[in-house]
């Protein structure tokens, strides 16, 4: 059996069709950074290694090795962090990974005089380390920029997509209703997929309620269809037509509750939630931050400082300023990068909490 290659016209989107190339120019790209940045990183604790053993004959020229070893490392993490980024988009261990390999660069100054014990620290030595935490200090930069891209992604995503199509069990199929605004924050009357017909019979409608408050809609109940269907009549008194909204006895209120949870009408309800905690969250966690900087500034500097002794005193080292000094003289101080990693991860959590209470728990 013979194949016969497609001759028809490609009608493929532009995306489709250079998403391969794409993806083939990210892998190149993130082999290129990974090689580069292992070669310029292990140029670096090389000359730290040498450096702390013995004083090299000619420190002038070491130095401009070090300056060159520098402009290669942070070339490297640039092509290495968005190389990764492109391969491997949209997955969650993305931004994790890349933090960690950030992580192992701008903390070298820990361990690798544990490794490495330095007999008389000496300006080859800080430079070396000051090499390796200048790389690890813009590796974590891009790696927060790419955390909160893909998590702006996915808050965006979120608050169209709502819910999970695989949660929508009841309305599968339907299309939203063209002939009524879309109200923020509206009853169940005022959002899409409440279909007119029903509507101009609904007796929740009329009465101005909402159907998830009383247990009872058109996405579910068979008598509030029935009567549709027949066309019956509801005054349009707002007092007079809560009497004509039935009630099903036969369901307990946990049941009935289950079942608006799964209402596509409600879940589209609680993407207008989810849109009106979001700029809340954003708001409170910004706060927090301008409140408490001063303090968790201190807190962070005291924290780095009693490491560096704490590890000082284990290994028997003399330099029981270095990681604290070495950190200060970064390219992102440290206490600024810890701030902007631990404010990133209570958002990105506060957001998962937001989600989980209004899509899951769908309160």
């Amino acid at each position: 059996m013979s194949f016969t290659p497609h001759t028809g016209p490609d009608d493929r989107s532009v995306g489709e069709k250079i998403g391969p190339w794409l993806e083939d120019l990210g892998r190149w790209v993130f082999g290129l950074g990974m090689l580069v940045t292992l070669a310029a990183a292990g140029l670096a604790v090389y000359t730290f290694q040498a450096a702390a053993y013995t004083v090299p004959p000619n420190p002038a020229q070491v130095l401009s090795n070090i300056g060159i070893y520098n402009k290669g490392l942070v070339f490297g993490v640039v092509l290495l962090a968005v190389g990764s980024a492109a391969v491997w988009w949209g997955e969650e261990v993305l931004a994790a990974c890349q933090l960690i390999g950030a992580a192992l660069l701008y903390f070298s100054p820990l361990f690798l005089p544990s490794v490495f014990p330095v007999a008389s620290p000496n300006e080859i030595t800080a430079s070396s380390l000051q090499v390796l935490q200048n790389g690890g200090a813009v590796f974590g930069l891009i790696a927060l920029i790419v955390t909160c891209i893909d998590v702006g992604g996915r808050v965006k995503s979120r608050s169209i997509m709502g819910a999970k199509a695989d949660q929508l069990k009841i309305g599968k199929g339907l299309k939203e209703e063209k002939d009524i605004q879309n109200t923020f924050m509206g009853k169940c009357w005022q959002l899409p997929y409440c279909r007119k017909f029903v509507r101009e019979v609904c007796p929740i409608y009329h009465a101005k309620r909402t159907c998830w408050k009383e247990r009872v809609g058109c996405m579910c109940e068979e008598e509030v269809i029935r009567r549709a269907m027949e066309r019956t009549s509801v005054t349009k008194d707002e007092l007079a037509a809560a009497q004509y909204i039935p009630r099903n006895h036969r369901l307990s209120e946990s049941t009935k509750a289950e079942r608006c949870r799964s209402c596509v009408i409600y879940n589209e309800r609680q993407k207008h939630k989810y849109r009106l905690f979001l700029p809340l969250v954003v708001v409170l966690i910004g706060g927090l931050y301008v409140v408490g900087r001063p303090a968790l500034v201190a807190i962070t500097e005291g924290m780095v400082s009693r490491v560096d002794q704490v590890v000082s005193s284990a290994l028997l080292r003399q330099d029981a300023t270095q990681i604290a000094e070495t950190a200060r003289k970064s390219i992102i101080p440290l206490d600024e990068l810890l701030l902007g990693c631990f404010f990133i991860l209570v958002f990105v959590y506060a957001l998962k909490f937001v989600e989980f209470c209004i899509f899951k728990l769908k309160i």
